[in-house]
């Protein structure tokens, strides 16, 4: 499976419950606003967030040509902060642990797709990527 379709996979819900997919498709869609972001730093200020967080390996990974590094929701939790995490939680209306789930498994499948030669792109390739990707993800 390519990785375009992972992330389709992802926003569809991939055979999970109407409400699941939901919320995956929010907090795909809320990433990807943070990733474009470029006052709040873009995408290569959530990479240093995640890496000061103590997830540098696994940000490398994802960015790097090689497999994709796993890591945990109490590691994405534990990098992006509670406050952070609590306020996607209440957004969505989930609980904290499950946002942190569902981001263990996004994170990685967008990082790896919009960093496709190995670096983070300058923000407005970043932009049009983004762009792209919610035409693809979200076609209505």
């Amino acid at each position: 499976m390519g990785l375009l379709d992972k992330l389709i996979g992802m926003a569809t819900g991939g055979g999970t419950a109407p409400a699941d997919t939901e919320v995956h498709q929010g907090l795909i869609q809320h990433v990807l606003g943070m990733m474009g972001n470029s006052q709040a730093g873009g995408l290569g200020g959530l990479l240093g967030q995640l890496k000061a967080g103590g997830l540098t390996s696994a940000v490398n990974s994802w960015v790097g040509k090689g497999p994709n590094e796993a890591v945990s929701g109490d590691q994405i939790s534990s990098a992006l902060g509670s406050d952070q995490i609590n306020q996607m939680a209440q957004k969505f209306g989930i609980p904290a642990s499950l946002v942190s789930s569902h981001l263990s498994q996004i994170l990685p499948e967008l990082v790896n797709h919009l960093t496709p030669n190995g670096s983070v792109p300058e923000h407005g390739m970043v932009e049009s990527a983004i762009g792209l990707l919610k035409g693809k993800l979200f076609p209505h």
